[in-house]
């Protein structure tokens, strides 16, 4: 079993420090990570943490799963690593409830797309796009997804 942790079904007012107390009944805790929303900064339900051990691992999966925290049973197992389809830059435009609608590569059409001036000119021909959003993809930076204004 690794030492990285999945923690889900958490109140969204768990902080890193209550997972740490809470997870340092079953041993070292070397990391805890709250997930939580870019744009509002709210958490998102979920965290990972890291034991310091195989054993504290094993020993806080059994101790902890289940563990009622705020009327909320909690959900531990093993973390799994991310898959290709969960990073997607797609499902982050679903995600926020747009439709996507263009993906753009350059900077040029960034600041088109967002019905700005673009500093290095226009794109010649004097067109301007209705108002775009862009969410970034964590996983290829230079990618970006753009998505109607609601």
């Amino acid at each position: 079993m690794g030492r990285r942790l999945y923690v889900g079904n958490l109140p969204y007012s768990a902080t890193e420090d209550q997972l740490t107390d809470l997870f340092s009944r079953a041993g070292q805790v070397d990391n805890v990570r709250v997930m939580r929303d870019m744009a509002t900064g709210r958490a998102r339900g979920f965290a990972f943490v890291e034991m310091g051990s195989d054993d504290d691992a094993q020993k806080a999966v059994s101790q902890l799963n289940d563990y009622q925290m705020d009327g909320r049973p909690l959900v531990v197992n093993e973390a799994r690593p991310k898959t290709e389809a969960d990073t997607g830059a797609a499902q982050t435009g679903a995600a926020a409830g747009g439709k996507v609608v263009a993906a753009a590569t350059s900077s040029a059409r960034i600041f088109q797309a967002a019905g700005e001036k673009n500093p290095a000119g226009d794109d010649g021909q004097g067109r301007i796009s209705p108002p775009l959003r862009c969410y970034s993809s964590t996983i290829q930076p230079s990618r970006r997804l753009m998505t109607r204004l609601p």
